[in-house]
């Protein structure tokens, strides 16, 4: 891939990041993640990686977080590559990449460099980045940190909780994460055992000072006026 090529793809990024989004740091992460997956595979077509890599995510500048930013996206790509002369195989290709990176979406990645875009993608939810992105995010949609019962105690979560950066964690542990290549699955198990212990020490801290700081509350709250 030529520089301006690569520029191109990156002015596009830029120009099409996600609204309440500072950056696009998100995309040059999975583009890392996913090169360096890539160097454990053979004959990696890196022309389509690396541009279904920087424009992933370009569908949620029209969709907002909207399920179907994958599809969006995919099209939106696809126009891009077929306006900057890139051939007919490339520009499907890497639409083909795009449209199954998502959890969401209703086709499976068949390619190898579909197969590495998704799970880059989800890799960069995972380990130390990903809880710092699912504070974040939780932060950006307003989300308390956890909700608390009718004495006040932190609820850890469940179901039928009101939404909260607890319920997410608990929701995401729940339907778990697959990965199709031996080095994302490798960095994915790696990755969670971090994921898991953080969130379980802020569960573990939260409740365990609300447990103790009531108890000593009560003892210096009486109904004397």
């Amino acid at each position: 891939m030529k520089k301006n090529q690569y520029e191109a793809a990156e002015q596009f990024l830029h120009e099409h990041r996600e609204p309440g989004f500072p950056d696009c740091l998100h995309s040059y992460r999975v583009l890392h993640i996913a090169l360096c997956i890539a160097a454990e595979e053979q004959e990696v077509d890196y022309d389509v990686l690396i541009l279904a890599c920087l424009l992933h995510d370009v569908g949620r500048a029209a969709l907002g977080a909207a399920a179907g930013h994958a599809v969006v996206g995919a099209e939106m790509a696809y126009s891009f590559l077929k306006e900057e002369n890139w051939s007919e195989n490339v520009a499907n290709h890497v639409k083909n990449c795009i449209k199954t990176h998502s959890r969401k979406s209703l086709e499976e990645p068949e390619s190898l460099e579909a197969k590495i875009l998704y799970d880059a993608d989800k890799l960069d939810m995972s380990g130390a980045v990903g809880c710092a992105r699912m504070v974040t995010l939780c932060t950006l949609e307003q989300l308390p940190m956890y909700e608390v019962d009718e004495r006040g105690m932190p609820l850890p979560g469940e179901k039928e909780e009101a939404p909260s950066l607890f319920r997410e964690v608990s929701k995401r542990r729940k339907r778990g994460v697959s990965y199709y290549t031996k080095e994302g699955k490798r960095l994915g198990e790696k990755r969670q055992d971090y994921w898991e212990g953080y969130f379980a020490r802020v569960k573990k801290e939260v409740k365990n000072m609300a447990k103790k700081g009531t108890k000593i509350l009560d003892k210096n709250i009486n109904d004397a006026k």
